[in-house]
Order: structure tokens, then sequence, then C-alpha cells
């Protein structure tokens, strides 16, 4: 890629909104703001419909985890 010879070394915020507006244009503040907001209803709209998803109470599992409060009751005890 060829370096513009127009354009500022150091350029502020300022400076290169001045620079993209001089070079494309109103357009050209704007460019690439269409597909990030796809990306972000895509986004929302996956996260909505997983979270719903999730919310889903599973099924109890098939056995007894030794994780569950009866373990701790029976074989951890402070007496």
């Amino acid at each position: 890629m060829k370096k513009d010879p127009n354009k500022p070394t150091k350029l502020g915020v300022w400076g290169t909104a001045k620079y993209i507006y001089s070079e494309a244009g109103f357009k050209g503040l704007y460019r690439g703001v269409t597909p990030r907001i796809c990306l972000g209803v895509w986004q929302t709209i996956c996260m909505v419909a997983l979270g719903d998803v999730a919310k889903v109470p599973l099924p109890p599992p098939p056995f007894h985890s030794p994780i569950s409060a009866p373990f701790f009751e029976n074989h951890w005890s402070c007496d």
C-alpha cells in the first residue's frame, strides 16, 4: 500500500476528521458504519435468542453428583 504524500503525519481526532472529509466528503466519515450496525444487530439477536434458550431448565442428571448437598452433609462435618 502506497503512502499518501498529502496525508499529515500526526493527526488528532479533529485533524483526522478534516482529512477524511477533505478526501472522501461527508460519506467518508460514515464509511463502514452500515456493516458495523449489521454486525451489532446480528450479535444482539444471537445473544437474546441464546439467552432465552439457556433459561429453559435442564433435566436433572441421571446420577447423583458427588458435589451435591447430602454428600457434604454426610462427609464433611465440623463437629
